[in-house]
């Protein structure tokens, strides 16, 4: 006997989602470590090798994310250097992400079909690719989990009134803070909701709202007095003296991310706009343009509801990047990584959705679903090739440079790996390229060219760069041990060891110093 497929289960919603989220990357879960994975996970500042207080105690340089931590460090202590345990639980939380979307979206608007739609179109659009292929991304999966979490706890609150539910979104405001900085714009999702979809008044949307809004005020003075938020504050302050430049950059970062969303193609997880290439005044213009178009719907075509809620997400969602992209200076131009933009692909994904079940009614239920295979085939396929470019270092930053030369990481990642290939004169090619290409340069990449040139046999310009990198960061542990490879390498042992100590003081878990310092004193490493 026959039986339609009842969507309305939750079981069944699970596995659609989690079948197409297996499907769609199912090449990922072998891909290697890299850029990011050894800093945050193994290096100097890494969970690997904290506790559970330190997580909590100590920062990552500007970054305090402990929440998001905990999970990196579980999956270390489960799987320790197997990236294959890390992609699998990247891939089920990229899972549950989608259901509690699916979740949320049902309970805004009641509808079952859009909601489901709307989550299978966020599992398997690329944008999310960086959320199961880059290792320590679980970090931005928690922060969206628990922000999700939190919007879902909320919206219980408002149909069932039970106070533990407002209490639980509360609890996830502040896990989500401590997953990720941009959960900041959570309070303004939850107003969206109010004033666009339930349409409650104003003094509902002030109480409801001022709790987790009071929570990121607090969040944002905790970091600034604690956590060195003050100098990314005022290094966009020293930044933004050019307001055109600075406007256009925005711009075209913004219409970069853009257009991934609608062309899922040659997505990477960060886009660096080169300020001299500069003013941007087509993408200032497209921005203007979408602005008013958006104006337009919102205020003289849409009534409130799901669209307006929508659109509301889609546009504040893009306003870290007005902050975000400026942190980094001025190690690097403005940039822009697309998971900062999770409360975009909120908006997004509902409109796109909302878009798709309009268009059913427009060209039939036969052609519709012809229509819906194509643009998830399409998805899929886009996905599954992004996935491949993951591989290793050596792959994804070969690919990174042939979109976008504007950031070091990719130099440094790419020369770092032909160093570790003993492939030393094409990585100072590509170093050296990097020092080139761009006006920034940091004590990481310093560093690799002075030990390049040692390898290959050129030490007075090896010491060079490790003079300089030693200069600009003299806490760098790898500086030291590659210092100490400059001195063992003209038997200046007692030189080298001091430099091999230094670096073990600084960091004791590199297997290479010990084995370096018992090459140099055996028996007494």
């Amino acid at each position: 006997m026959n039986k339609r497929l009842d969507l309305s289960n939750i079981w069944v919603r699970l596995a659609i989602i989690v079948t197409l989220c297996c499907l769609g990357y199912s090449n990922s879960l072998t891909n290697q470590f890299m850029l990011d994975d050894y800093l945050v996970l193994f290096g100097e500042m890494g969970v690997a090798h904290m506790s559970l207080t330190d997580i909590f105690t100590q920062s990552q340089g500007a970054f305090y994310r402990p929440v998001g931590h905990v999970i990196l460090w579980i999956c270390y202590h489960l799987f320790g250097a197997n990236p294959v345990g890390y992609h699998a639980v990247n891939l089920l939380l990229l899972a549950g992400i989608s259901l509690v979307f699916d979740r949320c979206v049902f309970r805004l608007t009641g509808n079952s079909k859009l909601a489901l739609l709307t989550a299978c179109l966020y599992a398997v659009h690329p944008i999310q690719s960086m959320l199961v292929n880059y290792i320590t991304a679980s970090v931005i999966s928690s922060f969206v989990l628990t922000a999700q979490g939190s919007w879902w706890m909320f919206l219980k609150y408002l149909d069932d009134a039970r106070p533990r539910y407002y209490g639980l979104a509360l609890i996830l405001l502040v896990m989500s803070l401590l997953c990720h900085e941009m959960a900041i714009v959570l309070p303004i999702v939850f107003w969206a909701t109010l004033f666009f979809v339930k349409r409650v008044r104003l003094p509902e949307q002030i109480r409801l709202t001022f709790m987790p809004a009071l929570i990121v005020a607090g969040f944002y003075v905790f970091r600034m007095k604690f956590f060195a938020l003050e100098k990314s504050t005022s290094t966009l302050a020293n930044a933004s003296a050019d307001w055109m430049e600075y406007l256009g950059a925005i711009a075209h970062l913004i219409s970069w991310y853009l257009q991934k969303l609608v062309i899922p193609l040659d997505i990477i997880f960060l886009w660096t706009a080169n300020l001299e290439r500069g003013p941007f005044v087509i993408d200032m213009l497209i921005c203007l343009a979408l602005i008013a178009a958006g104006l337009i719907l919102l205020f003289k075509i849409w009534q409130p509801g799901i669209r307006s809620f929508a659109l509301t997400c889609f546009v504040v969602g893009l306003a870290p990047v007005a902050i975000a992209s400026y942190t980094y200076m001025p190690f690097t131009d403005p940039i822009i990584e697309p998971h900062w933009f999770y409360f975009t692909s909120i908006g997004f994904f509902i409109l796109a959705a909302t878009l798709l079940i309009d268009l059913k009614n427009l060209v039939g239920k036969r052609l519709w679903i012809g229509l819906l295979a194509a643009v998830m085939i399409f998805n899929m396929v886009a996905l599954r090739g992004n996935n491949a470019r993951w591989t290793d270092e050596e792959t994804y930053c070969r690919y990174w440079l042939s979109l976008n030369t504007g950031n070091l990481t990719p130099y440094f990642g790419l020369g770092r790996t032909l160093n570790q290939q003993q492939r030393y004169s094409e990585a100072l090619q590509v170093l050296e390229q990097g020092m080139q290409s761009s006006r920034y340069h940091n004590v990481m990449i310093l560093a690799e060219i002075g030990y390049a040139y040692l390898q290959n046999n050129q030490p007075d310009q090896a010491l060079d760069y490790i003079r300089q990198a030693l200069q600009m960061d003299f806490n760098y542990s790898v500086t030291h041990y590659y210092l100490g490879l400059y001195y063992e390498r003209l038997r200046e042992y007692d030189k080298a060891r001091q430099a091999i100590n230094k670096a073990i003081l600084l960091f004791k878990h590199d297997p290479r110093y010990h084995q370096a310092l018992e090459r140099l004193d055996p028996g007494r490493s």
